[in-house]
């Protein structure tokens, strides 16, 4: 960047150097928005997590490789991360524990779950919720 300040979608101001103010400037390229890998099936969604246990807070802090990024304080010993993080989904799309399902990834970082009964657009309004500003 030459000594600039960048918006999502272009250049907004240039302070270009002196020898290169006769030459054209090229805009920069547009920051792009990050997508969450939502996976629909018959019985719900399937929301892509990637985990962190052990943290200060429990909290959503947007999107990361495709996957929505979540931190517990719970350890990650006896499913008690994967617990926490159910109960954070569940309160956070406003549904019953119950219908939050962990389907892969019990020990991994990356992991799955299935929000039962809801369509794309409630999880998808999740992360646009907790999307970088």
């Amino acid at each position: 960047m030459l000594n600039g300040t960048r918006t999502r979608s272009t250049v907004t101001a240039l302070r270009l150097p002196a020898s290169l103010h006769a030459y054209e400037v090229t805009t920069l390229p547009t920051q792009k928005t990050p997508m969450l890998n939502l996976t629909s099936q018959p019985s719900g969604v399937v929301l892509p997590v990637r985990a962190t246990p052990s943290a200060r807070r429990n909290a959503i802090f947007g999107i990361h490789d495709g996957m929505l990024k979540i931190s517990v304080t719970a350890p990650p010993d006896d499913g008690r991360a994967n617990a926490a993080i159910v109960e954070l989904l569940a309160k956070a799309l406003k549904i019953s524990k119950s219908r939050v399902q962990l389907l892969s990834g019990t020990t991994q970082r990356q992991k799955k779950f299935l929000i039962e009964d809801v369509d794309l657009a409630t999880v998808a309004s999740l992360a646009a919720q907790h999307a970088p500003k």
